[in-house]
């Protein structure tokens, strides 16, 4: 995925932005539409936080996405597009 064209500016703003992202963290609890977490089984994020997100958001459905990382939009669309299909 690094050498996908744009791929340096989106890295550079994701951690520019990291900061407001752990802050928004707090507020999880405060959200009342329905959310679907979706992570990879590779996935570069803590399993340690993705824990902590199912425990602010009890109401959240949760799927691990087998062999797929953190793209899984590309690595897997047939699997998100089966979820979005789901609640439509």
């Amino acid at each position: 995925m690094g050498r996908r064209p744009g791929y340096p500016g989106v890295a550079r703003a994701v951690y520019q932005s990291l900061p407001s992202l752990i802050a928004a963290r707090s507020r999880y609890r405060e959200v009342k539409a329905p959310v679907h977490l979706v992570y990879g089984e590779k996935d570069w994020s803590r399993p340690s936080d993705r824990q902590a997100d199912k425990e602010l958001l009890p109401a959240a459905d949760f799927t691990q996405v087998p062999g797929a990382g953190h793209f899984i939009a590309l690595e897997r669309p047939d699997v998100l597009a089966d979820l979005l299909n789901a609640v439509a």
